[in-house]
């Protein structure tokens, strides 16, 4: 791709003021969006031209194919307010210039999708209206800047699937705009900051598959009351909190798995009424199931790899959501879990016999009860469940046939 002098073909420069103009025009472009829009194939370098529209506000290079590295002229462009160069083919063996963070009037920045490495420019400080900034899905190692610190318009932080390594610094407590930010999918190490707390805007926070550890405790949530998704698994961390503790924030999805929660499960949870998404597993508990837990909100509860315990009667309480085991045997029951389509006990020291309220539950399409100790048949009712792609019960001690029903349901 070649950007043509004013005049020529391919590039018209017919605004006010530009008819007399000699030579080329660049300086005066504001919006650069070739071909109308992303996604072209242009298979080159990024040309050195771009660093002569000095008066670019917006420039939009993402879905392409462009190679090699973001030239350090880029730094002429000082007036950016939106550069996106999202998934290219950016270089693997080329760092992210500092000099991308050169406008200090810069709000989006987006180069996620690339193969940059190397460290985040501490010069992204310098960026104090950004509100947007996408890095995800690069080779970014090093730790994070403390000078993100000073961004505190930002709204949205992307950083996952990079190799971001370090602690998270204390001093992001000050970002006191953001609502989304995500660093899952890294190598950070040491323990979320308190200084997290403060962040009272936000309301989706993944750290997940990281290699963080440490205690995590009340003063870390409280203040957190629009927080509704936390993608927290994959960590060794530990949550400590008091039996009494309530809390303000509701959330839509947690996900805790691999925390340190056990031996006793967390009653904490049954302040949550609109919990959707639930994963508790392989985090230490030793405990039967309270049959509160699944209430009508939850759609995917995932407690495997833990130490449950309990007979039958106590499951048939849990997945009919506190309704005793009489009523689980009552068809067309009105007061059913319609939500619940994801359901894996498995790993467990679940025993008994496996309950037969299953037609109560008909959007179920994935059931685990895989290696717990349960006892007697299959039961029937599973054969109503239409919508079933996974069904989970080896390594128990099951007897009987499998019906003929059953084989046409596979």
């Amino acid at each position: 791709m070649a950007l043509l002098p004013c005049g020529r073909k391919k590039v018209g420069c017919k605004r006010k003021g530009l008819e007399k103009r000699q030579g080329r025009c660049f300086d005066s472009i504001q919006f650069f969006d070739p071909v109308l829009g992303p996604s072209n194939n242009f298979a080159t370098f990024l040309p050195s031209q771009l660093s002569t529209l000095t008066a670019l506000i917006s420039l939009y290079l993402g879905y392409n194919h462009f190679q090699g590295s973001i030239p350090s002229s880029i730094a002429n462009i000082s007036n950016l307010h939106y550069l996106d160069l999202s998934y290219n083919n950016l270089s693997s063996s080329s760092s992210l210039p500092s000099e991308v963070f050169t406008s200090k009037d810069l709000i989006t920045l987006d180069i996620s999708g690339n193969h940059l490495n190397g460290q985040i420019p501490s010069t992204v400080g310098n960026c104090t209206k950004l509100k947007y900034l996408f890095l995800n899905h690069n080779a970014l190692s090093g730790s994070i800047p403390s000078n993100l610190g000073r961004c505190t318009k930002l709204e949205y932080l992307d950083l996952n699937d990079n190799a971001i390594s370090g602690s998270i610094p204390s001093n992001l407590g000050k970002l006191s705009s953001l609502e989304c930010w995500d660093v899952s999918h890294n190598k950070l190490t040491g323990t979320l900051p308190e200084s997290l707390g403060q962040l009272s805007k936000l309301k989706e926070l993944r750290i997940y598959d990281n290699l963080m550890e440490g205690i995590v405790s009340e003063s870390h949530f409280d203040n957190l009351t629009a927080l509704r998704n936390f993608d927290a698994f994959g960590n060794s961390l530990t949550l400590k909190v008091s039996a009494s503790w309530t809390r303000r924030v509701q959330f839509e999805t947690l996900q805790l798995s691999s925390w340190k929660l056990g031996p006793q499960f967390p009653t904490w949870i049954r302040s949550q009424k609109f919990l959707q998404d639930l994963n508790l597993s392989f985090t230490g508990i030793s405990d039967t199931i309270p049959p509160w837990l699944f209430n009508s909100s939850l759609g995917s509860i995932d407690l495997s790899h833990n130490q449950l315990h309990g007979k039958s009667s106590n499951i048939s309480e849990i997945v009919k959501g506190g309704i005793s085991p009489v009523l689980c045997e009552v068809k067309n029951e009105i007061q059913v879990l319609e939500y619940l389509w994801y359901l894996d006990l498995g790993e467990n020291s679940l025993s008994g016999e496996i309950p037969d309220c299953w037609m109560n539950y008909p959007y179920l399409n994935h059931i685990n009860l895989n290696s717990n100790n349960f006892t007697g048949s299959i039961p029937r009712s599973l054969f109503h469940l239409e919508d079933l792609d996974y069904l989970g019960l080896g390594n128990n001690s099951l007897t009987g046939p499998i019906t003929f029903d059953f084989v046409n349901l596979e």
